[in-house]
């Protein structure tokens, strides 16, 4: 049971450098693992945080993790705990609006991103961009009820995650 491949979530606070980025992921994907997601951003002074996604069994993932100390500009590796986490990530769905659309779709995909808690970022007479954010589920789920001949293109930021404030023993 100890093969069962998980998705697993790392933070890894590294120097701002150049290739620091490339080096993580080749890391990882030399070891033969695929990355589902993956962003990167400065934190403060010369520091940048990347959240990586990557699917593992539960040894491997501690492999990685270990050998992510082996490169000399990372800081520190925290796993995500997959019970006490957040985790965000945005979308911006461009859709097109078609000649003699019935204004009926319109305010169907209004609706629709009222629903997903999302919001019209722009908005002109050949089509919308709506932004979303939330869960890799709830983002798939809104981009699933967009009928596919509307959308345009879609821009994902891949997910950010932290760990939760550890509850008080109160």
């Amino acid at each position: 049971m100890g093969n069962l491949l998980a998705e697993h979530t790392v933070s890894i606070l590294v120097h701002n450098k150049p290739g620091v980025l490339s080096k993580v992921l080749s890391l990882i994907t030399r070891r033969g693992f695929n990355v589902e997601s993956v962003s990167a951003e400065k934190t403060s002074g010369d520091k940048t945080r990347i959240i990586v996604a990557v699917r593992a069994d539960e040894k491997s993932q501690e492999q990685i993790q270990k050998q992510l100390y082996k490169i000399v500009d990372v800081i520190k590796v925290t796993p995500i705990d997959e019970k006490h986490k957040i985790v965000k990530e945005l979308a911006f769905v461009k859709v097109k609006n078609l000649p003699g659309l019935a204004n009926t779709t319109n305010g169907e995909l209004f609706q629709l991103v009222d629903v997903f808690g999302g919001e019209i970022v722009n908005a002109t007479p050949n089509g919308f961009v709506f932004q979303v954010t939330g869960s890799r589920d709830k983002i798939n789920s809104f981009i699933s009820l967009i009928p596919e001949s509307l959308v345009v293109e879609i821009a994902r930021t891949g997910i950010v995650a932290i760990n939760k404030w550890p509850s008080s023993d109160i």
